[in-house]
């Protein structure tokens, strides 16, 4: 099961077979509603659906951008903020194309998060390296650094390089409880 937001609301299902919907804000409150989709909806869904939704890591974000670049890729995230000051958990994978990372820290490529559309900075400090000590390991990025409640794009971007031509992208959305 996946809760995902698409086309003006959030779902609870699999890729086009949809138990519930909710068209709130924030996920985690009610009220949630059989999916009434007469393509997607799924049969067993019928009465009231779960009560409540436990966020399993709050604070928490991982960037996958080998599944974003396979062509099929659909994905969206949503990243659970426990408030807008907190640090953030970040991990990263990238496609092979970026491997292997350059050995000096000056030479790697640089992580930055965008707003959606956007090729500005959400904070000019607020960018990483993609180092080989980072690379499918949690870092702490840093909460005043990291943006509050929107939409974003993170960007890969090579050494030199202009955000307008990354290595690699992936959308996100971020929600505060």
């Amino acid at each position: 099961m996946q809760v995902w937001w698409n086309h003006g609301e959030w779902r609870l299902g699999r890729t086009n077979d949809y138990y519930f919907t909710h068209k709130g804000e924030n996920p985690l409150l009610a009220p949630w509603q059989p999916c009434a989709h007469p393509e997607f909806a799924n049969a067993a869904a019928q009465g009231q659906a779960p009560p409540t939704f436990s966020v399993l890591r709050a604070d928490a974000l991982s960037l996958d951008f080998t599944a974003a670049a396979a062509p099929a890729a659909q994905q969206h995230l949503t990243l659970i903020r426990s408030a807008a000051e907190a640090s953030v958990s970040v991990g990263f994978t990238l496609p092979a194309a970026a491997y292997p990372l350059p050995g000096t820290k000056s030479e790697c490529p640089w992580l930055g998060i965008f707003p959606s559309g956007s090729t500005a900075l959400c904070n000019k400090d607020g960018w990483y390296r993609c180092t080989a000590e980072r690379d499918c390991e949690e870092f702490q990025w840093d909460g005043a650094l990291f943006p509050g409640r929107g939409s974003y794009t993170a960007l890969v971007v090579p050494r030199g390089g202009r955000a307008e031509d990354p290595l690699c992208r992936l959308d996100f959305a971020v929600e505060v409880l």
